[in-house]
């Protein structure tokens, strides 16, 4: 997925009302850098330079999410994902994401969803 395609996800969620804690398990499925995937990213390059080695993440957070799950926050970059992509396509049924809905993704966006 390219830029445009994440611009047109983040209009529609938007524009259905759907939650911001609803909002962020659809982006944890989309984007690298949600869901875990920052510290996985870390912990590949730093095996990849030789010498196995451990990694310590520290996360610094300033929530706008009710209750502060960490996971949720930003969609939770350093945070594994509790989500699952189930989750995520059962959210594109009950918010009209889906092709014909009101608040329709894209094809490229809902093959990925669908298929995890």
């Amino acid at each position: 997925l390219d830029l445009s395609h994440m611009i047109d996800l983040n209009q529609s969620l938007l524009a259905s009302g759907m939650p911001i804690t609803e909002m962020n398990v659809l982006r944890k499925r989309l984007e690298v850098g949600k869901g875990g995937g920052l510290v996985e990213a870390a912990t590949a390059a730093v095996g990849s330079a030789g010498a196995k080695r451990e990694v310590h993440c520290m996360t610094m957070v300033l929530s706008d999410v009710i209750g502060d799950p960490l996971d949720m926050i930003a969609s939770g970059p350093t945070v594994k994902d509790g989500s699952t992509w189930s989750d995520a396509w059962a959210l594109v049924e009950r918010h009209g994401l889906g092709i014909g809905g009101d608040y329709a993704l894209s094809k490229e966006i809902l093959d990925i969803l669908e298929q995890g």
